[in-house]
């Protein structure tokens, strides 16, 4: 899945959590950090994440279990975001469980921008 994160995706997401940390949207606030601009917060890019699950892999009907994130960089505002996720175990049984890592990736640099291991 490949998204592109826009000042009004984070905008979105900001008016939705209450979250008005001006490091996500003043650009002189957060010229003043070692980010130099504004910053995606890192929960929206997890989002991306649940969304592969719940839409492509197993797809509609699955439910997150749980998972563990680590962010290795930040996401600028205009960055486009691939996630990938890929099942690592598959045990059957009357609700099958599915076990896999996921990594989200800015395309302009290539590090791993967040690594889950959803259960």
């Amino acid at each position: 899945m490949e998204a592109r994160m826009t000042g009004r995706t984070i905008d979105e997401l900001v008016i939705g959590d209450r979250d008005h940390n001006p490091l996500l949207h003043d650009a002189e606030c957060a010229a003043s950090t070692s980010f130099g601009e504004p910053i995606a917060p890192g929960i929206l890019t997890a989002a991306f994440i649940s969304a592969v699950i719940g839409t492509e892999l197993p797809g509609p009907g699955a439910v997150y279990l749980s998972q563990s994130l680590k962010f290795l960089r930040p996401v600028m505002v205009n960055d486009t975001i691939t996630t990938r996720v890929e099942v690592t175990e598959v045990i059957s049984g009357r609700n099958r469980v599915l076990t896999g890592e996921a990594w989200s990736r800015e395309r302009r640099i290539e590090p791993a921008v967040a690594l889950a291991r959803a259960a």
